[in-house]
């Protein structure tokens, strides 16, 4: 299942990276806002379209309103109130989760707001990881841990770090300066070939 997620989730990041270095955060990314359909060229290729922008916005560093994004796909920090919330973070937070949701074909948790959903808690005090380890695939014994691989696991640790200083970006020209976090596109994941 990864390799076929793989091609879309390379679109995507790439979309997403240049959505925002045209200063555009999406603030609404999940599943039902990305389109994938096969091109006329009947190449076999799948191809990716980001969808329903009503909710994007040209501010980078915003706080959480109501009515943006799905409660999965929330980055946490957008519960805190604070101005400083960095949408390309926030957006990079909600690519994992999608990606999480198309791999094991179930949403990793219901909230990211503090005290909302005890999985999610567990996730921020144990880590990814950890989850990975004790949750099993819904009607099988088998470990989530058991069914992705490493690397998979790695990438998304890293979209789905509860602190966005820690958390993966897209490879957005904005932190290609300074002490940036690191890139998906470091990850062995995406170097793989399909």
């Amino acid at each position: 299942m990864e390799s076929l997620v793989r091609p879309i989730a390379m679109q995507l990041f790439t979309a997403v990276r240049l959505l925002h270095e045209q200063s555009i955060v999406h603030h609404d990314l999940s599943l039902e806002n990305i389109l994938v359909s096969q091109p006329e060229s009947g190449d076999g290729n799948l191809e990716v379209k980001l969808i329903d922008f009503s909710m994007a916005s040209q501010r980078r560093w915003t706080r959480h309103r109501r009515g943006i994004g799905k409660r999965p796909y929330l980055a946490p920090e957008l519960h805190s109130g604070s101005e400083n919330c960095d949408g390309f973070l926030s957006d990079a937070f909600a690519l994992g989760v999608a990606l999480f949701m198309l791999v094991v074909k179930d949403c990793p948790w219901n909230s990211t707001k503090p005290g909302h959903c005890r999985v999610f808690g567990y996730v921020k005090r144990n880590g990814l990881h950890a989850y990975l380890q004790k949750r099993k695939l819904d009607g099988t014994h088998t470990r989530l841990s058991d069914l992705l691989s490493e690397p998979f696991a790695e990438l998304l640790q890293g979209l789905l770090e509860p602190d966005p200083r820690r958390r993966l970006t897209l490879g957005e020209q904005d932190f290609s300066q300074g002490h940036a976090p690191r890139s998906v596109w470091d990850c062995s994941w995406l170097q793989q070939q399909s």
